[in-house]
């Protein structure tokens, strides 16, 4: 908690972010020469820090045990979470096995992204100082399992409405498992976020501060001070499948998960207003060995900042947020 003080950015307010209801139909970006970083949608790279408007308690502070809440687990899982021992594990080399893809992204951390090769998207964390790979590369050699295991990336292209694109939503509807459609749902409590809002109905007007296209930031001339390239007309998700997982905890009160869990995300990037961005991410959570056939899903939300000055690395625990 110590972390936190004083710093005014970890926002705990209601956030209504802009969805795209009946949105066109979704398929992947054609490959195109230079890799993915040559045909990003969007640009989502710099840092980010976590807004915490869900699920405040169970992320701000370590729950008690048997606080299961929003998470299907089964017997096994209960009995686990029941004999689970935060001092036994810390002493044991495991303090990080809270920090592992299935749950790293809920935390109340900040996000600092950049492209570590033509292929490949570096995602480091200030809690905990994970890094996670996000590989475009569907060659690429798989690893041995881990905290953060292999992580598969594929850009979508999406055409709203309000860029000509058809009605219909995604095939087939949400995403398997019954999870929010990519880009998920807007947090509890309506309202929207400090600094101007989206327009009635949640679509993000054009040219609203986005970085769409991959292009310069907002004010940001070309070459020879020229205005910025035109926003293209069409959003960009960011799909990540990740399986090859060590086993881990959800939550630091012991829930956990098996090496058999995979996770399917939807990264968003959600233009509000000038200088004004966030990042939501879509989990979808499986595990066959501690869940009841169910899936685990959750839509935690980032906000853009300017540089890395806040940037406050700290090591794994168990016994502390985060």
């Amino acid at each position: 908690m110590r972390r936190l003080a004083g710093r005014a950015r970890w926002l705990s307010v209601p956030l209504a972010v802009a969805t795209l209801a009946g949105a066109g139909p979704i398929q992947a970006a054609e490959p195109t020469p230079g890799g993915a970083q040559a045909q990003v949608p969007v640009d989502i790279t710099g840092y980010w820090v976590a807004i915490i408007s869900q699920e405040w308690r169970l992320r701000m502070v370590v729950p008690g045990k048997g606080e299961f809440i929003g998470i299907p687990l089964n017997l096994a899982a209960k009995q686990y979470s029941d004999a689970y021992d935060a001092e036994k594990e810390t002493a044991a080399g495991n303090a990080c096995m809270a920090y592992g893809a299935p749950a790293l992204m809920r935390m109340p951390l900040r996000l600092h992204i950049t492209w570590e090769n033509a292929n490949t998207l570096r995602v480091e964390t200030d809690a905990g100082q994970q890094t996670r790979l996000l590989r475009f590369d569907a060659a690429a050699t798989r690893g041995a399992p881990s905290r953060q295991g292999d992580a598969r990336a594929t850009w979508l292209t999406i055409a709203p409405p309000m860029f000509g694109g058809g009605r219909g939503g995604p095939p087939g509807g949400a995403p398997p498992g019954g999870g929010a459609p990519p880009g998920g749902a807007a947090p509890p409590g309506g309202g929207a976020p400090p600094g101007g809002g989206a327009p009635p109905g949640g679509g993000v007007p054009p040219g609203a501060g986005g970085r769409l296209g991959g292009g310069a930031p907002p004010g940001a001339g070309g070459p020879g001070g020229g205005a910025p390239p035109p926003a293209r007309a069409q959003f960009g998700t960011l799909q990540v499948l990740t399986d090859n997982l060590l086993p881990g905890l959800l939550r630091k009160n012991g829930v956990p998960y098996s090496d058999r869990a995979t996770i399917e995300e939807y990264w968003k990037l959600l233009p509000v207003d000038q200088g004004l961005e966030y990042l939501s991410i879509t989990s979808i959570v499986r595990d066959p060995v501690y869940f009841q056939g169910k899936t685990y899903t959750t839509t935690p939300i980032f906000m853009r900042e300017a540089d890395g000055s806040m940037w406050h690395p700290s090591p794994c625990s168990l016994r502390s947020v985060p």
